[in-house]
Parts: structure tokens; sequence; C-alpha cells
């Protein structure tokens, strides 16, 4: 999946590998006969998790739910991930899958504000990984030196 894209700025980078986690490194196949196939032949050398672009269901975060965020904290603070990398049009419900209800933001106050409002609820990840998820799991480092006492 991750040869399916190209950053438009790299200074996002982290927050959309953060984004996409381990789907960045899933393997893309045009049906789920190839997926298949693949299984069958043994030719993977390693476990491997597949998406069929035939099958996989994807969506993105509303248009309201981004102009609610934007007003929230500016609006050149929040970006859509899926407004931050460029791909072939082939592949767009493969990117929305990955990133299209994810959105970055450039501080943790900001992130925390957009990913709790009740009109947004959608996992949020600043420019350094920290990653807001309103089902109430949080990642990163802030997190891990609250419960450490490390810097």
């Amino acid at each position: 999946m991750c040869n399916l894209f190209r950053l438009k700025d790299p200074m996002f980078a982290t927050a959309l590998e953060v984004a996409a986690g381990n789907k960045l490194y899933q393997l893309v196949v045009d049906t789920e006969q190839t997926g298949k196939a693949l299984l069958d032949s043994s030719s993977l050398k390693r476990k491997m998790t597949i998406i069929p672009m035939n099958k996989i269901k994807a969506s993105s975060i509303s248009d309201r739910q981004i102009k609610t965020a934007k007003d929230l904290v500016g609006r050149e603070t929040v970006f859509n991930a899926l407004s931050l990398i460029d791909f072939e049009p082939q592949y767009k419900t493969v990117m929305e899958y990955v990133f299209g209800h994810k959105l970055i933001c450039y501080s943790l106050d900001a992130a925390k504000q957009v990913a709790f409002h009740p009109m947004i609820m959608t996992s949020t990840i600043t420019l350094e990984g920290d990653h807001f998820n309103p089902e109430g799991v949080l990642t990163g480092l802030l997190c891990f030196s609250l419960f450490f006492n490390t810097k």
C-alpha cells in the first residue's frame, strides 16, 4: 500500500505513518480471486494482509466534520489526511480505507479538541504522531511519559 501514494509535504510523514498504521504494509490486489491465488500458491514468504480493491468498503470524513474542525481550531491547523497525499484515481477507495477517517493537526491541544468534539468524533493525529481516538485510546510519547514519568 505504501507504494501507491506520495506525500505532498514531508512535514506530514510521521502523522500519516501513524494514521495508516499497519495498513501501510498491506498488499493491494485487484480482486479477491487474485488474493486467494496468491495465498494458495504459497508465493508469499511471510504472513500478509491482502486488500482486494473490489471488496473493501471505504468512506471518508464528511465535509461538515472537516468544516467544524477547521472552525474549531483554525483552517491552517487541521487537515484531512487524504488531502495530504497524491495517488492515482484508481486507488481512491484504498486511500479512503486507509486515511479516510483521519485528521492531522499541528498541535496536541488542537488534536484533542477536534477528536473529542461531539460533531467530529474521529481519529486525530499530531505532526509528532500522537494519536487521539474518540473511542478513548491515546497513543504517543506523551502518553508514555504520563505513565512512567519520563520526558
